[in-house]
């Protein structure tokens, strides 16, 4: 992806912000109905990503490795996605979901882990008792703090086993 994280100012040999970080559609093989974005900026680092989102931002997240190749692992909190997208990936994905949400419910998260399966696709989710939809967001009651802390365990442990974090 080379945009993993954005330099100083000195980036870009003295170039405008807006031209450093222009993003150009790069060729996709012929007939995949996929295209991947590059960053202009040759001297960006190409480092594995992970994509992380919560709740409606999940389904980005979930939808973003097949856009960008240098997506190496998903984070999903309380949010699925399902769609033709899902087999144009290789992206592992952990999804960290609510006993009672009224926004992503069982069979959301059963149609997202039969999804990955039949892509053939790495999928590990958990689903934490007693909690609802923002059982990770300390800024609402919702708020769980022993569920959140277990899910963050669990995030760190999977993006240094898929990203090679130490």
């Amino acid at each position: 992806c080379g945009a993993a994280h954005r330099r100083g100012a000195e980036a870009g040999g003295g170039q405008p912000a807006e031209q450093r970080w222009q993003l150009r559609r790069s060729g996709s093989p012929a007939g995949s109905g996929r295209s991947a974005w590059r960053p202009a900026a040759p001297d960006l680092p190409d480092a594995p990503i992970a994509v992380l989102g919560w709740s409606f931002g999940a389904s980005y997240a979930i939808w973003a490795p097949s856009v960008r190749d240098c997506v190496t692992a998903t984070v999903a909190y309380c949010g699925a996605w399902v769609g033709e997208f899902i087999k144009d990936a290789s992206a592992p994905l952990i999804g960290h979901f609510a006993e009672t949400d009224p926004f992503t419910s069982d069979g959301d998260v059963r149609a997202l882990e039969e999804a990955y399966r039949r892509a053939g696709r790495e999928i590990v989710t958990h689903q934490y008792p007693g909690t609802g939809h923002w059982f990770a967001e300390p800024s609402r009651p919702e708020f769980r703090a022993d569920a959140a802390d277990l899910a963050f365990d669990r995030t760190v442990t999977f993006l240094r086993d898929r990203l090679g974090a130490g």
